[in-house]
């Protein structure tokens, strides 16, 4: 009866561990934000490390969970244009394939796509995308909310990343413009 009962005890115990082991994954797993996904945990990643300003001092778009990736949004006023930068976890620039990028912003509740082109491309892979024309550029400047997505692909996974820019214009007054 005794051995019964140990039996019994240690078969309870072990699908409990089991199912603890199994049900539960690690917070610092290496999934990705992949379009669909949701949000990602960002246990382990210290947002000290790069704060909200890219390394062209540009606005900062997380791709993937645990920010394996990011995309730097920089607005150029002297050219009137929009750069975005691809980095890595680390914030160096990453070269990937010379495709367009895509940005969907939405302003004063209406949709527009942008593609973005590869800026010195080499080798077929560029770090760097410009848009073409200024009319992204004046969306993020003439709008103090702009929202959107950045759809990029690196090593054949793609990515989504969200923009948020709101009242970006803190130093920069339209008056001296006139």
């Amino acid at each position: 009866m005794l051995k019964q009962n140990c039996t019994w005890l240690f078969c309870v115990v072990a699908m409990v561990s089991l199912a603890a082991f199994v049900g539960c994954p690690s917070s610092n797993d290496n999934a990705r934000t992949v379009e669909g996904d949701p949000p990602g945990d960002h246990s382990g990643h210290d947002h000290g490390e790069h704060g909200e300003t890219g390394p062209h001092g540009g606005h900062l778009i997380e791709l993937g969970r645990n920010h394996e990736y990011h995309a730097e949004l920089v607005e150029n006023h002297d050219a009137e244009q929009v750069s975005i930068y691809i980095l890595d976890s680390h914030m160096k620039e990453l070269a990937i394939d010379a495709s367009p990028l895509s940005l969907t912003v939405t302003v004063e509740g209406e949709a527009k796509t942008f593609e973005l082109a590869a800026a010195n491309a080499v080798d077929g892979k560029a770090s760097r995308f410009d848009a073409s024309g200024n009319e992204l550029f004046h969306a993020f400047e003439d709008h103090e909310e702009v929202e959107g997505k950045l759809r990029v692909t690196i090593n054949g996974t793609p990515y989504v990343g969200a923009i948020d820019h709101h009242g970006h214009h803190e130093g920069h007054s339209h008056e001296d413009e006139h």
